[in-house]
């Protein structure tokens, strides 16, 4: 299995940051427009849910998962944490995201993805 390069590299989570795009009606449709045109050989996330932190206010989550032939997320296990009140609510709106599968030859393929979550205040 392979990491997504995109996921890991460029597409921090950030979804109270991400730049408005005018014809996105919510961050997390801004961040899944981010990603229209990304390659078939990676997951590509059709939807995403942010999580519901109350407390901590800022801080970061790297989770590993692998997303399935359906587009699901599974196995998902955390790397690490900067605090411990976040694994729960992000790894439970991870569990939720939807993707178009990595492809193999045309053949739908699992594919482990990293993905750091960072969370950021909203105002």
């Amino acid at each position: 299995m392979h990491k997504i390069s995109k996921l890991t590299l460029s597409a921090v989570v950030t979804l109270s940051s991400l730049p408005l795009l005018s014809s996105a009606a919510t961050i997390e449709q801004d961040y899944v427009d981010s990603y229209r045109d990304a390659h078939r050989g990676n997951p590509v996330p059709v939807a995403v849910v942010a999580p519901w932190i109350s407390s901590p206010k800022t801080g970061e989550v790297d989770l590993e998962f692998v997303v399935d032939t359906q587009g699901r997320p599974k196995q998902i296990t955390v790397k690490s944490a900067s605090s411990s009140a976040l694994i729960s609510p992000v790894t439970a709106a991870v569990s939720e995201w939807k993707f178009i599968p990595a492809e193999k030859n045309g053949v739908p393929v699992e594919r482990k993805v990293i993905l750091p979550v960072r969370i950021v205040p909203t105002e």
